[in-house]
């Protein structure tokens, strides 16, 4: 990308995307509703909706989530981010 600021808001953007993607995909792969992983999480059900859009939380809200999904958190050197799951 000739751009560097339009090359640097993708990079940014696709952060968020990931860790957006990453959720869905282990409140999915537990069977559980946006509205279910609120309630145990302690999160709203429109903030969790938020993030799942794209909105990038913050460390405390991360970590609710991962506690109640039973997930490990990890964010890479790179910046992109994911939620490991952890048996249950």
């Amino acid at each position: 990308m000739a751009d560097p600021d339009y090359a640097e808001a993708y990079e940014e953007f696709g952060k968020e995307l990931n860790l957006a993607i990453s959720l869905a995909e282990a409140r999915e792969s537990r069977h559980m509703t946006q509205r279910e992983l609120a309630e145990l999480s302690g999160i709203k059900q429109p903030m969790l909706a938020r993030i799942e859009r794209g909105q990038m939380p913050n460390l405390v809200t991360i970590a609710k989530i991962a506690a109640a999904l039973n997930a490990a958190f990890t964010i890479n050197p790179d910046g992109r981010t994911y939620f490991t799951m952890q048996s249950m």
